[in-house]
């Protein structure tokens, strides 16, 4: 097993982090959500906008179905190869009351 470089773990924590604000992926709520001290840690590892997108394909790399639900409903880039029963699956677990 390779171990992550410091870099690759602070990426890890970020994309957790923006999984956990959805919908509110900005460079600030991540960071404050990341415990990381500054929004330019968070612009340095995701630049020109990435950020957002990087957090929808870790939800589907991820299985996290409140966010992949979400990006289904936006017709997302990231859930366009998601089979209809895949769909189904994750409508099945997000409670929507």
């Amino acid at each position: 097993m390779t171990k992550k470089t410091v870099g690759q773990k602070t990426k890890d924590r970020i994309l957790k982090a923006g999984v956990e604000c959805w919908p509110d992926v900005t460079l600030e709520a991540v960071a404050k959500q990341a415990e990381i001290k500054s929004h330019q840690v968070v612009l340095y590892h995701f630049p020109n906008g990435t950020l957002r997108d990087a957090v929808a394909q870790y939800a589907v790399e991820t299985g996290h179905s409140k966010v992949i639900v979400q990006l289904i409903g936006s017709g997302h880039a990231a859930v366009e190869d998601l089979s209809p029963t895949d769909r189904a699956k994750h409508f099945k677990k997000v409670n929507f009351s």
